[in-house]
């Protein structure tokens, strides 16, 4: 996944946005992740069989002129792939901090 996509920061806003850079069918498409929902525990073999279960919400901030309906399986199937490499990124970096909002009123 390394160079199909990068993160923008707006200069009035905290929140960091995803581009896709791969001069594929969404290139150029900005979008940024909500909600993320990883599984409590994935037992050995689980991945390669049933695929993470891992769900995500996402809103798309520029689609770069593709209509929507044109965002389909495909482009669901990619930015999964890209969070999937932003949290094996983080997790070995150890940037990535989950924040659990059951317990956590900020």
């Amino acid at each position: 996944m390394e160079g199909k996509y990068t993160f923008v920061v707006k200069e009035d806003d905290d929140n960091v946005s995803v581009c896709i850079t791969d001069g594929g069918k969404y290139h150029g498409v900005v979008y940024k992740y909500g909600k993320v929902t990883l599984p409590e525990e994935i037992v050995d073999g689980e991945v390669e069989k049933k695929g993470l279960p891992f769900k995500f919400e996402y809103d798309i901030i520029e689609n770069n002129g593709i209509p929507r309906e044109n965002f389909g399986d495909d482009f669901m199937k990619l930015i999964g792939d890209v969070l999937l490499h932003i949290i094996i990124a983080q997790s070995e970096d150890g940037t990535l901090e989950p924040i659990n909002r059951t317990n956590n009123a900020q």
